[in-house]
């Protein structure tokens, strides 16, 4: 069982934060969280069937990446300071070079390494931009009670081990068949992670939602 959780944690992680979202109302930003989670669910299950059928599935992370600027992108924009012209030229930026590599550079039977490494730039620019706005403002006296706090550090965990993972698995012949694995190993846990702080910060809306004076 373990093995299996293992195997698919990309896949499971996601439908366990997603089933602890669904009762929770009160989250901000809870229906492009949902819909991030559900296309997740819905594009690494397949992915995974396609592995398991030795079938390729490298197409798949192509769409999954523009997927993710598309849905995970506005929920951590939402989360800082307003400003329209900045998330439009991300957002047409990214989809023209996503355009270019998938034409031009990495077809799409090869993993998209330039546009997923290019998101994780995308995304840890936007964790950094929310946690600039937010030690400027009063929220940053009761942070750790913020569910965007924990939802911007769970993408720029994940963001900046993807940077590093792409990077060796770019160099690969530097590294021994062990050494690549656990390489990926290390991308996995990563992701694990990123799905622990979302579940985070949806407990700070249960935490906050209780009734004034209910007991811990």
């Amino acid at each position: 069982m373990l093995a299996t959780l293992w195997d698919y944690s990309d896949t499971l992680f996601p439908l366990a934060v997603l089933l602890l979202l669904l009762p929770c109302k009160q989250m901000p930003g809870r229906q492009l969280l949902s819909a991030y989670l559900v296309f997740t669910i819905l594009v690494m299950g397949y992915t995974n069937y396609l592995a398991d059928k030795q079938t390729n599935n490298l197409p798949y992370y192509h769409l999954y990446s523009l997927g993710e600027l598309l849905l995970l992108g506005p929920l951590l924009y939402g989360f800082g300071a307003a400003n329209r012209r900045l998330r439009l030229s991300l957002l047409t930026g990214y989809v023209l070079f996503w355009l270019v590599n998938i034409i031009w550079l990495e077809p799409p039977k090869v993993f998209n390494s330039y546009s997923a490494t290019l998101l994780s730039f995308v995304f840890s620019f936007l964790c950094f931009r929310y946690f600039l706005h937010l030690v400027q403002s009063d929220q940053i006296l009761s942070f750790q009670k913020q569910p965007g706090f924990y939802l911007a550090s769970g993408v720029l965990f994940y963001a900046i081990v993807t940077i590093l993972v792409i990077s060796s698995y770019k160099h690969k012949s530097w590294f021994s068949t062990d050494d690549l694995y656990m390489i990926w190993s290390i991308q996995q846990v990563a992701n694990i992670i990123k799905y622990l702080f979302f579940s985070t910060a949806i407990l700070c809306c249960y935490w906050q939602s209780r009734p004034a004076g209910s007991s811990s």
